[in-house]
């Protein structure tokens, strides 16, 4: 999948973050992405990214997808309100991390895929 495959498909629809003319950088949840999608039969995928998607309004850190995803995230901490631990209230991820929660609770995709790409 193409950078502006994932731009189109994950950081305009699920990003807040998302800033026009910014496009060169990508979150590591939407790097993992482009780089599962890129192996994975796309008919798993198919009609996924068009239209609504269902996903929580609210999404909690799992330690997990924090070291996966997070953790190797050129925006870890300095740009990240969701993962500072010094930031009070409350801060939703980047949108690749949101797509990535929202795929496997559609078992699009599985934790598994994400540690062991």
């Amino acid at each position: 999948m193409k950078d502006d495959e994932i731009i189109e498909k994950i950081c305009k629809p699920f990003c807040s973050f998302y800033k026009e003319g910014k496009e060169e950088m990508l979150c590591k949840g939407a790097e993992i992405l482009k780089e599962i999608l890129s192996k994975l039969p796309q008919k798993r995928f198919h009609n996924y990214f068009k239209g609504d998607v269902l996903c929580p309004k609210i999404i909690y850190q799992n330690g997990e997808m924090l070291e996966r995803i997070c953790r190797q995230c050129n925006f870890y901490i300095s740009g990240c309100d969701f993962t500072d631990p010094d930031f009070k209230g409350y801060s939703p991820p980047c949108g690749g991390y949101i797509a990535i929660v929202c795929l496997i609770r559609e078992e699009k995709i599985f934790l598994r895929e994400l540690l062991n790409p």
